[in-house]
């Protein structure tokens, strides 16, 4: 799964955005710039531009997506985005055990336990941990179908359980094991990470191939497997 823009932008909002590096706390062993990007290559006087702070923020945005991935528990969007925003700013010791022999609901309660630094109460992070606790408790509005044939979209075209399941490891360790859990994946998360279904159908291929259609899509990956279902097809398109 990848983090939604509401989960990126909660991380800003409590991240802020600085363009020099700093150190919130001096004791630290490295300095922080960006989007709280922190780590050994950060230098003392650094500087950087506002387009590079955004790309730390992809970058480590991945690194904690992978995070919360490797945890293997079956999230909606909301609460995935609840825990990077945690992970972001705990760390991947403290996600863990976060939600090491917990239920949802336990983790969400747990969420607010983590405001302390130094062993004192902040009130940054006591509104950091509440905020993240909405969201986690917040439902996902599904707007997608969970059966393969949906109107005139015939997502067979595009997508294989079988292949599916066996080409993401993730889904199993996640518990989404079913046809229609499978499918529902798809359409929902991995049509927008452009993940692969089927062997005849490749999204980036598909993308790369066509000018045409980068030029109307442009990113919007769900817009390819949605053109080649509806048109691609019968027009004889190679995506693979």
């Amino acid at each position: 799964m990848k983090t939604s823009q509401a989960g990126i932008n909660l991380i800003k909002s409590f991240e802020g955005c600085r363009l020099k590096a700093y150190k919130p706390v001096s004791t630290e062993r490295y300095w922080t710039i960006g989007y709280g990007h922190y780590g050994a290559d950060v230098k003392q006087g650094m500087t950087i531009t506002q387009a590079q702070a955004d790309s730390f923020l992809v970058s480590d945005l991945s690194k904690f997506e992978g995070y919360v991935n490797a945890l293997g528990i079956q999230l909606n969007q909301n609460q995935f985005d609840a825990l990077v925003s945690f992970a972001y700013n705990c760390g991947a010791g403290n996600l863990r055990s976060l939600c090491a022999n917990r239920t949802l609901p336990q983790i969400a309660v747990k969420l607010l336990a983590y405001n302390k630094a130094g062993g004192k109460v902040l009130s940054g992070l006591t509104r950091r941990r509440k905020e993240e606790q909405k969201l986690f408790n917040s439902p996902v509005k599904q707007t997608v179908s969970k059966v393969p044939v949906t109107g005139s979209l015939d997502y067979s075209l595009v997508f294989n359980a079988t292949f599916y399941a066996n080409k993401y490891p993730d889904l199993k360790r996640a518990k989404i094991t079913t046809a229609d859990q499978l499918l529902n994946h798809f359409i929902t998360y991995g049509m927008k990470e452009g993940r692969q279904a089927i062997s005849t159908f490749n999204v980036l291929t598909y993308k790369n191939n066509y000018p045409d259609l980068r030029k109307e899509y442009k990113d919007n990956l769900p817009a390819y497997y949605i053109h080649y279902i509806t048109h691609g097809k019968a027009e004889g398109r190679k995506a693979i």
